[in-house]
């Protein structure tokens, strides 16, 4: 008789585990970096690697950067309620819904909209897509002439929106430094948006009839 190891039985008992609870899944998927990650994954898009790895990634990178100056905006941030409302079906749930609602509150202008909305649909392309693509697809080359230049007073922000612009540049190099310049963009709004001065409450009237 063969007998089973124990760790190869719990490494079944997880696999069983997780295929009967993909919320496990789902966690992993809306886990925060760490910063050694977030450096690694940032490199990840900047590098000569595979088009999937570029559009998934920066894309992500970017989304990440956008949730966390919404996050920077509301008043209630706690864990509990930031997952209830950027859950799959909850009001945050999506990257355009990021977007739309950035835009409503003023935190982005017109411009990063669009070139936040250039980013998601090539994103949202390579990782729906039932072929193997790649970023010279004249449907990806289409897509990154939509980019619009403007400036944010930022030198490496600004230089690789400039790169991202010029219709030269290749698609992938104008994507992925589409990617960075907006990542930095955010990032520089979420400081902005920390070192604003906090709204002082006005004292509750006394009810009358005292």
């Amino acid at each position: 008789m063969v007998r089973k190891s124990k760790g190869s039985g719990d490494s079944k008992a997880r696999a069983k585990s997780h295929a009967k609870n993909p919320a496990s899944l789902r966690a992993l998927g809306k886990s925060p970096p760490t910063t050694l990650e977030s450096i690694s994954i940032f490199d990840a898009v900047l590098a000569d690697g595979p088009a999937l790895q570029i559009a998934v990634l920066g894309g992500s990178v970017v989304e990440y950067e956008l949730e966390q100056l919404l996050r920077g905006y509301v008043s209630r941030r706690d864990d509990a309620t930031w997952k209830e409302l950027t859950d799959d079906r909850a009001p945050l749930g999506t990257f355009s819904a990021k977007i739309i609602m950035a835009y409503a509150l003023g935190l982005i202008d017109n411009d990063t909209r669009q070139n936040l909305d250039v980013v998601r649909h090539i994103r949202n392309a390579f990782a729906h897509s039932k072929r193997l693509i790649d970023f010279s697809h004249i449907a990806i080359a289409n897509a990154i002439h939509a980019v619009k230049l403007s400036t944010f007073g930022n030198p490496a922000r600004d230089e690789a929106l400039k790169i991202a612009a010029d219709p030269t540049n290749s698609a992938q190099t104008r994507f992925q430094c589409l990617a960075a310049s907006l990542a930095v963009e955010l990032s520089h709004l979420l400081i902005r948006l920390k070192s604003r001065p906090v709204a002082q409450k006005t004292p509750e009237s006394e009810p009358s009839g005292k």
